[in-house]
């Protein structure tokens, strides 16, 4: 596995977006782009994106696929496509198929910060060498603590926290 650089596009960065993932391409390092608010000077560069992960409502930002946006996203050389759906769970799709997983069954008090909190489950999980059931699976736990305490980031879990859910192998605060 090639070393990893988690490439997050936002508002804030959008200046030096539109280069970021060929430098990191460049140097041989894993690009993952995490779609938010999205600089369209950077559609071009998705060639270099090996890993992306978006809402299915931000997809059409980097994908003009409305029948399976995640496929053709796939199709384009992207090599890891995430999918995060809420409530109804999350799906990645490889080369290897579609992975679903269900949405951690807990009691919403408060949304703000699912998106993140999926994302640093997803991505401690591939850092940790987990397989894509696995990465799923933290990823969904990570928010489902975190959408059952106020704010964004309050509830993240420590990985003693995160084993109380079955998930040995958790994320770091």
């Amino acid at each position: 596995i090639r070393p990893e650089v988690f490439l997050s596009v936002n508002a804030l960065t959008t200046i030096v977006s539109s280069q970021a993932p060929l430098l990191i391409a460049t140097l041989g390092l894993t690009v993952t782009l995490i779609v938010k608010e999205f600089d369209l000077s950077i559609g071009a560069n998705l060639v270099f994106v090996d890993v992306l992960v978006a809402s299915a409502d931000e997809l059409p930002i980097v994908t003009d696929d409305t029948s399976d946006p995640a496929g053709a996203l796939l199709a384009s050389g992207i090599g890891e496509v995430v999918v995060t759906r809420g409530a109804a769970g999350a799906e990645t799709v490889t080369a290897d198929g579609r992975t679903t997983c269900a949405a951690a069954q807990v009691t919403a008090i408060d949304p703000v910060g699912a998106g993140d909190a999926f994302v640093t489950g997803y991505l401690s999980a591939r850092l940790d060498g987990l397989g894509v059931p696995a990465r799923l699976e933290r990823g969904t736990a990570v928010a489902g603590f975190v959408v059952s305490t106020h704010g964004d980031w309050e509830g993240l879990p420590t990985r003693a926290e995160l084993a109380l859910a079955g998930h040995v192998d958790g994320t770091v605060r």
